[in-house]
């Protein structure tokens, strides 16, 4: 799982001085020690609820390949980086990610979310959207918005514009047939 990352240095003069490799999970294993972010059997325990007791409990969220992995490198079960345990996780069905990782994901949107008063479709505040414009708002997409901003020779795209095309499920489409907004309202 070592992925190394290269960044060449140019000097003053515009001459290439030297290639240096960085360690990406290394950078990240560091920053969540520097930053004091707990160790992975405290956040496990916290988003799932699963406690770990001993090396054999990391099973129920782990191969025990992994988990052998993890004794090579840590003495102790209760030092093991966040980092690294939410990515020796087995994956949730359906997601890219394990329960931990996709925990603490979604804790931060939701905290994005409803922690902002001035969210754009909350109500109750100076400034916020009335419902037509918060419907006008719901009916525009990225590939709308690509559509019209980009320039005569971009004229067709799959609605769903952060997904492949696909002719049954997505599409390209002809910008005239994507929704618009109704600007009128704001």
């Amino acid at each position: 799982m070592k992925r190394l990352f290269y960044a060449v240095f140019v000097s003053a003069s515009g001459n290439t001085t030297t290639t240096v490799g960085l360690d990406l999970v290394t950078l990240n294993i560091q920053r969540g020690r520097d930053h004091g972010l707990a160790k992975y059997p405290t956040v496990l325990r916290w988003c799932t609820g699963v406690a770990i007791t001993r090396w054999s409990d990391l099973a129920i969220v782990m191969t025990a390949e992994n988990v052998a992995r993890l004794k090579k490198v840590y003495a102790d079960w209760t030092e093991i980086d966040m980092y690294v345990g939410i990515n020796m996780e087995r994956l949730v069905p359906g997601a890219m990610l394990g329960p931990t990782a996709r925990c603490l994901i979604t804790e931060q949107f939701v905290r994005l979310r409803f922690g902002d008063r001035f969210f754009y479709d909350l109500g109750g505040q100076p400034g916020s959207f009335t419902k037509a414009q918060l419907t006008q708002l719901r009916r525009s997409s990225w590939s709308r918005l690509l559509c019209d901003t980009v320039g005569a020779d971009f004229s067709a795209i799959q609605p769903l514009a952060f997904f492949q095309p696909n002719n049954v499920f997505n599409p390209v489409t002809d910008c005239s047939l994507l929704p618009g907004m109704d600007l009128s309202v704001f």
